[in-house]
């Protein structure tokens, strides 16, 4: 059996990848940082093997790789919030570039024949021309927020140790992916618990949101996580391939269908706190190396805003 190991195995992405790999027989371990993201994988905590590990530590993260000796390693760990990392730069560059490094190098000495998975972001191409959608792989990086410069860099870091020491590693660009488990930092998954709040509540149905006017690539988590590990099976090392629907859905048909999910009237105000600056009117990726080597979307958008909502009304429950 394969073994597979997941950095951030906790967090949103990193659980449901989880959960795939198991059902692909792999024996399956990885890292936390925050002992309150456990909850993520509680449905599958016996099946996995969990390391607490800030990826910043070096030691820490060559002592793993070197007892748990993975055939594939998927880096996923990192600080993913776009106005965290406006807060905190600094921060931001410590944990996604330098915990990269450590990664990079621990698997160099400890595990070198194992397959390695960096997942960067979007937002490494930047505020892109609409005549340049959907964007491509080749287009030229230029990160406009600390998350942003850091996820590129690290694919840098990447390239240069693939280069130097032979390694085989595969870059993936995600762009919005959603779904159940996802912190309310993000959009779609804030939409839904203000809606399962609202009707708990014998309050005024009102939710608050940005701008709904802008046009984003939606992918449902579970398409993407296929992604991944379809690219470690078939994709080329030192490739890049942007993890993407290829077309662009305006956010307010998004929160419109989540509502008529439920059934329910529910009023919308835009809260200006809510808006940010600068936001592009349309942003959406172009998958056509990834659908080369088998890949496409499979889940409907529909079934995923069910789903998100499902996970929230329990969540909410709970609570």
């Amino acid at each position: 059996m394969k073994r597979a190991f997941i950095t951030g195995i906790s967090g949103f992405a990193g659980s449901h990848l989880a959960e795939f790999l198991l059902q692909k027989k792999y024996i399956v371990g990885g890292t936390f940082i925050e002992t309150n993201t456990i909850k993520n994988v509680k449905g599958i905590r016996k099946d996995i093997e969990l390391y607490k590990c800030d990826v910043r530590n070096f030691l820490r993260v060559s002592s793993l790789l070197k007892i748990y000796k993975p055939d594939e390693i998927y880096h996923l760990a990192g600080i993913a919030s776009i106005p965290g990392s406006l807060r905190m730069p600094g921060f931001t560059y410590e944990v996604n570039f330098n915990g990269t490094f450590n990664l990079l190098d621990a698997a160099r000495r400890y595990c070198e024949n194992a397959k390695i998975l960096y997942v960067g972001s979007a937002h490494e191409y930047g505020n892109v021309d609409r005549n340049a959608l959907p964007v491509k792989e080749s287009h030229p990086l230029d990160p406009e927020t600390p998350y942003g410069a850091s996820k590129a860099a690290g694919e840098m870091l990447a390239h240069q140790f693939l280069n130097s020491y032979q390694m085989k590693i595969y870059l993936v660009r995600p762009f919005n992916h959603i779904g159940p488990r996802q912190s309310p930092d993000f959009a779609v998954s804030n939409f839904a618990r203000q809606i399962i709040e609202v009707l708990n509540c014998k309050g005024t149905p009102l939710i608050n949101v940005g701008n709904l006017g802008v046009y984003r690539d939606i992918t449902d988590v579970m398409d993407v996580v296929r992604a991944y590990w379809l690219i470690m099976q078939k994709g080329k090392s030192g490739e890049v391939y942007n993890v993407c629907s290829g077309r662009a859905v305006r956010l307010r048909n998004i929160l419109n269908e989540l509502i008529s999910i439920t059934k329910r009237k529910i009023s919308v105000k835009v809260d200006k706190k809510l808006l940010r600056k600068t936001d592009m009117p349309k942003f959406y990726g172009d998958n056509k190396k990834l659908r080369a080597i088998g890949w496409a979307p499979d889940i409907k958008l529909k079934k995923t805003l069910s789903d998100i909502l499902r996970w929230w009304m329990s969540s909410v429950k709970k609570s």
